[in-house]
């Protein structure tokens, strides 16, 4: 028991000290930029259904091909909800695409 109390007592004065340096950094600064990151995929593959939904239950809106962009909004299992970016015919649609067909490009 003693030797828990000591080494929690430690692990806590390093921590502090690591704090206080700045080698640990604590800010919510940075949080802001990780929580408005908008992820834009690639789709990988050919003839990718665009569902309306989250699941191959779901209606298709049509087919995406290798090579389109996908900004994402949320994440529902596998699944990617997002817009389909570009000049193509499904420009605009919001739709949802299974993670195992879009290639992660950027943050942006």
């Amino acid at each position: 028991m003693f030797k828990k109390k000591i080494k929690f007592l430690f692990l806590s004065l390093l921590m502090a000290i690591a704090i206080l340096s700045g080698t640990i950094n604590l800010s919510t600064r940075n949080m802001a930029a990780v929580q408005a990151c908008s992820p834009l995929y690639t789709v990988n593959t050919n003839n990718v259904n665009l569902r309306s939904g989250a699941g191959t239950n779901h209606a298709s809106h049509g087919q995406v091909h290798q090579g389109t962009n996908f900004r994402t909004s949320a994440t529902v299992g596998a699944w990617r909800r997002g817009t389909v970016l570009g000049a193509g015919v499904h420009s605009g649609t919001v739709g949802y695409i299974h993670s195992n067909y879009l290639r992660f490009v950027a943050c942006i």
